[in-house]
């Protein structure tokens, strides 16, 4: 991800966009996901970047439900979700069956917000990618507020707001850091 100037009737602003440096397909549900999509237009499109905001947005969208049911589908082989049809096969369920990766993930990303501790790449993107799809709905932050209690939000919306503004790099370094005082 990286910043890019756009502007619209005069008025300049910043977007965040997406830019692919390995083309190497996943090999995962990622590829049908979104990756092919993205590779495809970076390929006839190489001049117009789309931004983060248009990539969650295509992938959540409802008309097309790919990214959504790839996603779904992919928990379900992992054994995590079990896929239930529901009303004659026109709705479907997805119950949970193994809670546990969730609940490591939910306990990293409070420790990080709660406690200070340090995100990795991986947790960082993560948590860049939720807090700018809350960002996308007005007043509220509907994939990171149920992490938290109501005391704890405030404070931990702020810190992992302040955490994604920082650059990847910051977050390595400090990583780092932190690693070099743990072996002294």
């Amino acid at each position: 991800m990286k910043e890019a100037q756009k502007s619209c009737l005069g008025i300049k602003y910043k977007k965040m966009v997406l830019e692919i440096i390995d083309f190497t397909p996943t090999d995962s549900f990622l590829d049908d996901c979104m990756f092919n999509q993205m590779l495809e237009h970076v390929r006839k499109h190489p001049d117009k970047p789309r931004s983060v905001e248009e990539w969650i947005l295509k992938g959540s969208n409802y008309h097309k439900p790919t990214c959504v049911s790839a996603t779904f589908n992919s928990l379900v082989k992992l054994g995590l979700l079990q896929k239930q049809p529901k009303l004659m096969g026109t709705c479907v369920k997805f119950p949970t069956l193994n809670s546990g990766p969730q609940n490591e993930l939910v306990k990293e990303v409070q420790m990080i917000a709660l406690a200070g501790h340090a995100a990795d790449g991986f947790t960082w993107t993560l948590l860049k990618l939720a807090r700018f799809a809350d960002s996308l709905f007005m007043g509220g932050a509907p994939m990171l507020k149920h992490l938290f209690s109501k005391e704890e939000y405030d404070d931990a919306k702020k810190k992992i707001q302040e955490l994604v503004e920082t650059k990847k790099e910051n977050v390595k370094g400090r990583m780092e850091e932190m690693e070099e005082k743990k072996m002294n």
